[in-house]
Formats: structure tokens, sequence, C-alpha cells
């Protein structure tokens, strides 16, 4: 779900296909060499880097940037809220139903 987060942060935040695509190899790359940190910053970095190799300016970069990780956010808690509910609608069960 963050994946996704990721992705639609960046977008609406002005990235382009090289943002999203600097995204996912930043994900996988993040993955590998810098373990649970690397999964939040690797997509991130990769926005930037990838925004600036397609020709943004680094201001330009930094914004898709930002909205990556504003992406994330907004996915890790759609993610937590959605556990809660099912937490809670399994007590509810547990002890009412």
């Amino acid at each position: 779900m963050e994946n996704l987060g990721n992705v639609y942060g960046a977008k609406k935040f002005g990235a382009t296909r090289w943002g999203i695509i600097g995204s996912l190899v930043g994900t996988g790359a993040g993955f590998f060499v810098g373990g649970p940190v690397g999964l939040i910053l690797g997509p991130i970095v990769g926005t930037i880097v990838f925004e600036m190799i397609g020709g943004k300016s680094y201001q330009g970069a930094l914004k898709s940037g930002l909205g990556n990780f504003v992406g994330f956010l907004g996915g890790s808690m759609l993610k937590l809220i959605i556990g809660l509910v099912m937490i809670s609608l399994f007590v509810w069960r547990v002890f009412f139903g």
C-alpha cells in the first residue's frame, strides 16, 4: 500500500514518468541495500535522482521527492487505519457477536 501511496504522492507533487520509475527502482534498491530504512529513503532518493536525469531542476526533483514521502505517510496511515478497523471488528465479534 505504501508503494501506491509513494507513486500517488509523487504524481500529485508533479513527478514525471522518470520520477515514478525512480521511485520503483529506489524501492527495490533500498530494500536490498538499506533494509527498513532503505525502504523509506530509497523511493525518495530514486525519485529525486531520476527526475534530475529526466531533466527536471533540483527544486522540482525535491518537490517530487517530498510528494513521494507524503504519499508514503498517507499509505502508511491508511494501512494503520484498515488494521485498526479489522482488529476492532474482530474484538467486537468475539465479545458481542
